[in-house]
């Protein structure tokens, strides 16, 4: 089901919520728990996703957008203890840096990049914060960028 732009719209999954919120001109998002919320935000250092559409599936949530030469896509998913995000970018012109920054109560939260085409996605825990940076590539544009990871509750 496609979603107006107004809405808001959330999902829960082994105690963790991921909420999606229009913010202006894209989706936000954040995951939620008993013990604390881990936001998705705009980073200076970071090329962090635009996200204008989203669409449900059943359990699944797909977001798609555009930032000057860049389409973004994910795909986010449940799985055993929280969810899965599989972030893509196609882009025109040369690519520095692309990434999912999270600002908040890091403590609570578990995120590990994912193997994708033989390269992991880093993740780079620091106090209050958590960056998901995809592996980097030495292909000339225009270019796809891809990269996955899982979030869940630390045990």
């Amino acid at each position: 089901m496609a979603v107006s732009n107004t809405e808001s719209v959330s999902t829960t999954n082994a105690g963790l919520t991921i909420l999606f919120s229009w913010n202006q001109d894209r989706y936000e998002f954040q995951f939620q728990s008993d013990a604390g919320i881990l936001a998705a935000t705009i980073d200076d250092q970071i090329e962090t996703p635009v996200f204008a559409d989203l669409l449900q599936q059943e359990e699944l949530t797909f977001l798609s957008g555009l930032s000057d030469d860049r389409h973004w896509s994910m795909s986010v998913e449940p799985i055993d203890r929280g969810y899965a995000l599989d972030i893509a970018c196609r882009a025109k012109s040369a690519v520095n840096l692309i990434g999912t920054v999270f600002k908040g109560e890091t403590e609570p939260f578990e995120v590990e990049g994912v193997n994708v085409q033989d390269a992991e996605a880093p993740t780079i825990n620091r106090s209050n914060r958590i960056e998901v940076v995809a592996a980097t590539t030495n292909d000339k544009p225009p270019l796809t960028v891809h990269y996955r990871f899982e979030i869940t509750l630390k045990d």
